[in-house]
């Protein structure tokens, strides 16, 4: 969930979803802790949160290459233009 906020609609679907694993993204560290303090309020385990711009994700040097072609499907709401939006998250999609 690419800006995920304040963690709509990457929560709900974690919890519609239990047998999927999610990655809530947002450059915002606040807005993300409070995310994950719902998360864990809530008992939500397939939930994990990256404080950063998806744009970066691939290029970080810790965990860029578990980003790297890492994902089935990638979701954003209002993030920017969809063209840019797609170059961002192209390189974090599974090939088929």
């Amino acid at each position: 969930d690419i800006g995920t906020g304040g963690g709509f609609p990457g929560l709900p679907l974690a919890i519609a979803y239990q047998n999927v694993d999610f990655l809530l993204v947002d450059s915002v560290g606040k807005k993300l802790t409070a995310v994950q303090n719902m998360a864990d309020e809530l008992g939500i385990a397939n939930v994990k949160t990256h404080h950063g711009r998806v744009e970066e994700l691939v290029d970080d040097p810790v965990e860029g290459r578990t980003h790297l072609r890492g994902y089935d499907g990638i979701l954003g709401r209002s993030v920017t233009a969809m063209p840019r939006f797609c170059f961002w998250i192209s390189d974090l999609l599974k090939k088929k």
